[in-house]
Formats: C-alpha cells, structure tokens, sequence
C-alpha cells in the first residue's frame, strides 16, 4: 500500500551477489531536503552488516520506477558510487513527485503498488572474501567418519571428526559412551535447518 507509505523506508528482500547482500528501500519525504514538497525515494543498499572496514565495491546501477502505461515513461536513477563501510548506501529522495505518483492518470500505480527494477553493474569488489558453497545435503565420502544429522526433518551430510573439532557436544555424542555414539543418523531437536547450515558454513 503504497498511498499510506511514510518516512520509515520499506524495504526489498534481500538477494546476494557476488557473496554481498543488496537491497533497495523506498520511503516519502517531505522536507527542507525535498524543498518541503512530498516525493517518493529510493535507495540501494549494499553489504550493510559488515562491519569490516577493509571492504569496497565499485559499481554503478540503474533504479528504474515502472510505468504501467508505456516504457517511454519509466522513470530512472543512475547510481554509481563506491560502497563502503562508512558509505553503504545511496539513492535520491526525490525520484518522483507525490502527486504524479498518486495520480491514477500518470500510470505508476497499480492495486496500490509500484514496481521498482535494478539493474547492478559491479565494476570491482576489494576485501570480499568468496564463499565456498558446500551441499550438505548430498552423500559424501566421509567413509566410517560420515554421520546424518536429521534437522528439521531434513538430512544434512557431515564428518565427525570435522564438526567434532569445533564443538564438544558433537565430540562427547560420537567419540565418547553416548547413545549416538553408533548411529548413522542422528536427530538434532528444536534446531533450525538454516541456521545450523549456516553455522557450518562458518566453521
């Protein structure tokens, strides 16, 4: 409901690329900045959690409010910027003038909506560190070390000796006179699937 939206930016869902999260966000403003005049804003976001500052990103992008009318009338913003931890956003907050984007006749809304594109061109990326994506998921040749974990009802393929190295209760429950010592699947309770696979990814 973009009508009721105020000061406090909504924002996207956050998708990864190039192993950093992005993000856009929108919000109103009318103030001194806007030159007291309601416009719609939107900002992109990049790698806000990182509180290292050894990173940066290069790039320039393109963030585009559809009109459901014609392309024509597309309304674009160019960004290009070096993202930082000091700087880890940037956007305008006058893309558009509230009146035209309410007004029916102008084509930006739909069922209360507007739809905003990204296109993110990366020109370079220092301090990023790339992750190594590893399906746990998928058998592996752990030989006699391997063991299933059940989280969440869903089976997650590790070694023993490897997650044993990182955390005594693994190391009590399959190298010492556990129950679970034995077994080759194993049910972990009340622990999320996606946290423990981040966890693993971690260690």
């Amino acid at each position: 409901e973009i009508s009721k939206l105020g000061d406090a930016p909504q924002h996207s869902p956050i998708i990864t690329a190039l192993d950093m999260p992005w993000r856009i966000s929108v919000r109103s403003e009318n103030s001194a900045r806007t030159d007291n005049v309601k416009y719609l804003g939107a900002y992109l976001y990049c790698n806000e959690e990182d509180d290292s500052g050894a990173w940066n990103c290069h790039q320039s992008s393109v963030v585009k409010l559809l009109n459901y009318g014609s392309e024509e009338r597309d309304v674009s913003l160019e960004l290009a910027t070096i993202f930082n931890l000091e700087y880890n956003n940037w956007g305008n907050n006058k893309l558009l003038d509230w009146n035209r984007l309410m007004n029916d006749q102008e084509m930006f809304l739909k069922d209360d909506k507007v739809t905003i594109e990204v296109n993110i061109t990366v020109k370079e990326v220092c301090g990023i560190r790339e992750m190594l994506k590893f399906d746990f998921s998928v058998p592996q040749s752990f030989g006699s070390d391997s063991v299933i974990l059940i989280v969440d009802g869903k089976k997650v393929h590790v070694s023993k000796q490897f997650v044993a190295m990182h955390s005594p209760v693994f190391e009590s429950m399959f190298f010492k006179d556990f129950e679970e010592k034995g077994k080759e699947e194993i049910e972990l309770k009340e622990v999320s699937y996606e946290g423990f696979i981040e966890l693993l990814y971690v260690i």
